[in-house]
């Protein structure tokens, strides 16, 4: 089980670093307007975001011991569960 678990968190994490590595590597030094670079970051923050609440409401609906499907709203901080 243990093995499984690894193995899905390492296929969920290498394609945002590979995401990351690129953004850093040729989009962060070029010459791109900085309203390009802003919109960039923005349609990413998105996608990351969408890609995590997906993930979390699937892991909540097959019964899986996922962290972020199991943080109840009154435990995270104001500005993330805005109470």
């Amino acid at each position: 089980r243990a093995g499984k678990e690894s193995s899905q968190l390492v296929a969920g994490v290498v394609p945002m670093l590979l995401i990351a590595a690129f953004v850093e590597g040729f989009v962060s030094p070029s010459n791109l307007p900085a309203s390009l670079k802003v919109t960039l970051a923005v349609v990413l923050a998105a996608a990351y975001t969408a890609y995590i609440v997906s993930c979390s409401r699937r892991a909540e609906l097959d019964g899986s011991d996922v962290a972020v499907a199991s943080v109840a709203p009154a435990t995270l901080p104001r500005a993330v569960s805005g109470v």
